[in-house]
């Protein structure tokens, strides 16, 4: 069975995140710390519609938790989020921004799986709207320890796009001490 992969733009979107946070300084040490398959990437560049094995990925975010996070969950929580909505923004376009406008929350629960497979090999995405709010269930996503993290802020970016703002965003099962679970979820609730 081949590893789950994951699209250029998330991983580029990643390494700058983490770049940005730490400076330059400590960006080269750690980079020169990668392994020699994300040194080679990062320096001959990264094709942003091209897949990836998400152990490169994966690799950066360890990186963001243990420098950014300081290991810790709470603060991992925090700054995955963070490193979602970075993501997410990267990842929108000028035009995309223009559709995000129109893109209505039902519309998203509609997508919402399609949306996770545009990016990720393998994994699921179910989506239910509630009383402002929406709620995702990540299920087949133990090859992306991470996304409990990092995925409620790409979709809150989403919903911030059309219009709505964020008032509390729930993690649901995922933590830094059990990061590969199958199945892992995160409620977002905007003010009405």
């Amino acid at each position: 069975m081949s590893e789950i992969r994951g699209r250029g733009y998330m991983l580029s979107a990643m390494a700058r995140f983490l770049r940005e946070k730490v400076g330059e300084a400590a960006w080269a040490e750690m980079s020169a710390s990668f392994s020699p398959e994300l040194q080679k990437i990062l320096v001959s560049g990264v094709d942003s519609a091209g897949w990836y094995e998400i152990s490169l990925m994966n690799e950066i975010i360890e990186h963001v938790v243990e420098h950014v996070g300081a290991n810790d969950s709470g603060k991992a929580k925090d700054i995955l989020y963070e490193c979602g909505q970075y993501a997410a923004s990267a990842a929108a376009n000028s035009f995309l921004r223009v559709l995000l406008k129109m893109l209505t929350p039902a519309l998203l629960v509609k997508k919402a799986d399609k949306l996770l497979r545009r990016d990720f090999s393998e994994g699921r995405m179910q989506a239910e709207l509630g009383d402002n709010c929406l709620k995702v269930h990540l299920i087949d996503v133990k090859g992306l320890p991470y996304i409990g993290g990092y995925g409620p802020g790409f979709v809150a970016f989403s919903l911030e796009a059309m219009g709505k703002r964020i008032s509390n965003v729930e993690f649901h099962d995922w933590d830094l001490e059990r990061p590969r679970l199958e199945r892992v979820g995160f409620t977002i609730h905007w003010a009405a």
